[in-house]
C-alpha cells in the first residue's frame, strides 16, 4: 500500500512512499489506569480512576479512548481499532504525520530514516506479481535506519536487488538482530529436525 509523501527538494520528482508488505496502522497499544481528583460542590471531592486506551505508530500517539477499568478496556480493544480507522477516514485526520522527521519504514522501528531507497518494482504482497503503476509518475521510495538499510534477499518487492539506494549508506544487521530459521523436514511418521552429521555419514558409506 502506498501512501503520498512530499516532493524531493531541489527540483527533484515528487515521491511517495510505498508500504512494506507487513505494514500495520498502529504498531503498539497500551492500556493505562489513570488517577483524576475529581472536585464536586455537590458530591465532594475524591480520587476517581478511569482506564484508557492508547494506540501508537512509530512512538507517535494516534488515538485514545477510556473506559470505566481496565477489564472494560480489554473488552472494547476490537470497538476501539474500528473507531480509530474510521477516525482516519474523516476529513483532514492527520494520522502517520506526527513526526517532523522521516521515520524508518521498518515495522517496529521508530528510528530517523539515513538511507533512501528507490523501489525498482513495486509487487504485490500476495501474488508477487508486479503492480501497474504506469500512471503514476511519482517515485517510489523507502526510507530506513541505519540498523535496518540491508534488506536481503528474502521477499521480492522487500529485497536489496529491488532497490537503487538515492541517499546514505547500507551496513550490515547488528549479531544481535541475526537469527538463523532452523530447517524442518517432514516425514511420514512425523516431524524431525535435520541431523548436521546426516550428511558426512552418507558420505561415509
Amino acid at each position: 500500500m502506498a501512501s503520498s509523501s512530499s516532493p524531493g527538494g531541489g527540483g527533484a520528482a515528487p515521491e511517495r512512499t510505498v508500504r512494506l508488505g507487513d505494514y500495520q496502522e498502529f504498531d503498539r497499544v497500551s492500556i493505562v489506569t489513570v488517577p483524576r481528583f475529581k472536585s464536586s460542590p455537590v458530591s465532594g471531592s475524591e480520587w476517581r480512576t478511569c482506564a484508557r486506551i492508547d494506540l501508537f505508530y512509530k512512538d507517535a500517539l494516534e488515538y485514545s479512548e477510556s473506559f470505566a477499568s481496565v477489564a472494560d478496556a480489554l473488552a472494547h480493544l476490537p470497538v476501539t481499532l474500528y473507531n480509530a480507522r474510521n477516525a482516519r477516514m474523516r476529513p483532514g485526520a492527520n494520522f502517520h504525520a506526527k513526526h517532523p522527521e522521516q521515520r524508518c519504514d521498518q515495522e517496529g522501528c521508530a528510528e530517523v530514516a539515513t538511507v533512501k531507497y528507490r523501489v525498482l518494482v513495486e509487487r504485490c504482497r500476495e501474488c508477487t506479481k508486479p503492480k501497474d503503476m504506469m500512471f503514476d509518475t511519482r517515485t517510489p521510495v523507502r526510507h530506513f535506519c541505519a540498523r535496518h538499510s540491508e534488506r536481503g534477499e528474502g521477499y521480492y518487492d522487500d529485497s536489496s536487488a529491488n532497490y537503487e539506494l538515492l541517499a546514505g549508506a547500507v551496513v550490515p544487521p547488528p549479531a544481535a538482530d541475526v537469527a538463523a530459521t532452523a530447517a524442518v523436514f517432514l516425514y511420514a511418521d512425523g516431524v524431525a529436525a535435520p541431523d548436521a552429521d546426516d550428511d558426512d555419514d552418507s558420505d561415509d558409506e
